[in-house]
């Protein structure tokens, strides 16, 4: 059942974010690959349009209005297979919606590895938005507490609609919401190949060295199957930039507009777009603006149609919230307030913690991932290391090469003045904006917060600087392969940890003192984070199976109080989840828990598949750079006489 479940979500997924869209954009006089991001893009922002018109007028008839809307999508599908089909067939489109499928089928086994979420101080925030998708889905109380001690406003709701909106046509089980955001997020792949085509410097875009790369990045795919909203912004922030830059060179004021408004989709996925709205807003403002032809119909067009779309979320939420907990709920200002020192300290604190690894400049600063299992710390110490560094997030080998490739890019004069202006100012600027919107002040780093399309980017000028020499491949192979050991493989096989018979990783109640004590760590425990996203999966759960365990023992009177107080958890939330945990047995059931079975060699079927993915992966990377890297001739220099040599060289000159 739940297979066939699974099956019908992608298949929705693939039809409802992409016909709405592709029936607005296909007369369109773009590449066929623009054609597929707009289509997209166009798509999720009707859908998100469609579920909160649902949730504000039509509550308790979520799952009818959702699934007449599938069904009128899927009919107009096959109203325009014809033209649908004709787009997907041609070059650029063909190749990009190829990648995106790897990359689909490349998760399925990592997302089948996953039965706990962990990974240094990544904490509550999967059940916050699962919590939020709820919120949308079933109409639950205003005033709710959302897991993490946030209101509802403290975020943006894009993501979170789309994820009810999938999850009505289905079922709400934690699984269905896995597959959605794991595909949402996957989308960013596609606007990374059209970028790519305005990077690379031969006439022919090659992208199986981009889905390569992407697919053998940490941050990438980590963002990709955890499910949170990082991912799909970058999705619209790169879109948003290719339809910038391309509407400058082509004086095309409706790519101008279109691109202003995947900006404010991508603010409404998640807020760590505003530092890229900040900064093509400005360039536009200060250096575009006055030679633009039209400019004030063209600027009228950007602020209705991005001030619309926008007012959709902050105007409900204004009049729900108010004014204070609209603005003030965001988390980088509550963090703001909260830190006492100066602003300029921190800032500069913040980005040399994000540009310098702290193993490099301040290795105590790791103490604070020390866990009894040493499997999990050597993981946390590889998770800080790509996750939240802003150049080995492209990689060991990788993210220095890209550093290489920008120096030797900004030095040579080659490409469009304009543009290489824009890239000299967009880097720096949104590196500095990116890390000054951060609230708290954060020793480790700070990329995986506002950097992630600049990331991105990073990784797709590395594809478009491809084929290497023989040399560089081995080494970018060798760095890929540490990327994959330490930043993807070693990270699901610690997320797959779970009780079992023979080893405890995540304890359960005790009693000390006269008290309760939960989560003491065992001799193969992880951090306390890890433990909080255990008891969060398991939650009414375990606080079933602990009250049942104290009721068994002496019942002194704070036991007593204890186990009734086990018993109130249970019922106070039930309302900020709507009754969810007690329709699913008290826990959240992951699609690594239906896999979990037998192992050979300490391996599952699922990590040894992805193995086995990763060296073809690494063997087509290899074989590809060998096909079209610039062979050096096999017949050795004649010997010459100083004085013949002489002579030919003069005549050479």
């Amino acid at each position: 059942m739940l297979w066939a479940q699974i099956a019908l979500t992608l298949a929705s997924l693939a039809v409802c974010t992409f016909v709405p869209g592709f029936l607005l954009v296909r007369r369109l006089p773009w590449r066929p690959l623009e054609k597929v991001c707009g289509a997209v893009a166009a798509s999720l922002i009707i859908l998100y349009l469609i579920a909160f018109a649902v949730f504000c007028f039509a509550s308790g008839s979520e799952t009818g209005i959702y699934r007449t809307v599938a069904c009128v999508f899927a009919a107009l599908a096959i109203w325009q297979w014809r033209d649908i089909r004709r787009l997907a067939q041609q070059f650029g489109a063909r190749q990009a919606l190829k990648g995106f499928a790897f990359l689909l089928a490349w998760s399925i086994p990592a997302l089948a590895m996953i039965r706990n979420f962990s990974g240094a101080g990544w904490a509550v925030d999967w059940v916050e938005h699962f919590q939020r998708s709820l919120f949308f889905l079933r109409h639950l109380p205003i005033d709710i507490q959302i897991v993490g001690n946030y209101i509802l406003p403290a975020r943006p709701p894009m993501m979170n609609l789309l994820g009810a909106f999938f999850m009505g046509l289905i079922e709400d089980r934690f699984e269905i919401y896995q597959v959605v955001f794991a595909f949402l997020n996957l989308l960013a792949f596609l606007p990374c190949c059209l970028m790519l085509g305005a990077l690379v410097k031969s006439r022919k875009t090659r992208y199986l060295p981009l889905t390569i790369l992407f697919a053998l990045n940490p941050m990438m795919m980590e963002n990709s199957w955890y499910p949170w909203t990082k991912l799909l912004t970058v999705f619209f922030v790169l879109f948003a930039l290719w339809l910038y830059l391309s509407g400058l060179r082509k004086n095309d004021g409706l790519r101008i507009v279109s691109a202003f408004l995947c900006l404010a989709a991508g603010l409404l996925v998640h807020y760590s777009a505003g530092p890229y709205v900040v900064f093509l807003g400005g360039h536009y403002l200060l250096r575009k603006f006055a030679g633009r032809p039209h400019r004030f119909r063209e600027l009228a067009a950007i602020g209705v149609t991005c001030g619309l779309l926008i007012a959709t979320w902050f105007g409900w939420s204004l009049k729900t919230y108010g004014l204070h907990d609209t603005v003030e709920s965001n988390t980088s200002v509550t963090a703001s307030r909260k830190y006492e020192g100066s602003a300029a300290g921190k800032i500069a604190g913040n980005i040399v913690a994000t540009i310098i690894p702290a193993v490099l400049r301040n290795p105590d600063a790791l103490s604070i991932l020390n866990q009894p299992n040493k499997w999990g710390e050597l993981r946390d110490n590889a998770f800080v290391f790509y996750q939240i560094n802003l150049i080995f997030a492209m990689g060991l080998i990788g993210g220095p090469f890209v550093l290489w490739l920008l120096y030797r890019s900004f030095r040579s004069p080659r490409g469009r003045p304009d543009e290489r202006g824009f890239w000299l100012r967009f880097i720096p600027i949104i590196t500095v904006l990116g890390i000054a919107v951060i609230g708290e002040s954060d020793q480790l780093g700070s990329a995986h917060l506002t950097l992630v399309p600049l990331v991105a980017l990073g990784i797709i000028l590395l594809a478009a600087s491809f084929p290497w020499g023989r040399i560089i491949t081995l080494f970018v192979i060798a760095g890929c392969a540490a990327d994959f050991s330490l930043g993807i493989f070693l990270q699901e096989r610690v997320q797959n940890l779970e009780n079992s018979p023979q080893r405890t990783i995540f304890t359960g109640v005790s009693i000390q003192s006269e008290s309760i004590q939960t989560g003491i760590p065992g001799p193969d425990s992880l951090t306390i984070n890890a433990w909080v996203n255990w008891y969060w999966k398991n939650r009414d759960a375990l606080f079933s199976q602990w009250s049942s365990q104290l009721a068994r023992g002496p019942q002194p009177p704070w036991m007593s109080k204890a186990i009734d107080q086990l018993h109130r958890n249970i019922v106070d939330n039930s309302r900020p989840f709507g009754g969810w945990y007690g329709r699913h047995g008290g826990r959240m059931t992951f699609l690594g828990d239906h896999l979990a079975g037998p192992s050979f060699a300490g391996l599952d079927a699922q990590s040894i598949l992805f193995l086995l993915l990763f060296a073809g992966l690494t063997g087509a990377l290899w074989k590809e750079s060998i096909r079209l890297a610039p062979r050096a001739s096999p017949q050795p220099l004649p010997l010459r006489s100083s004085a013949t040599h002489k002579r030919t060289a003069t005549r050479r000159r």
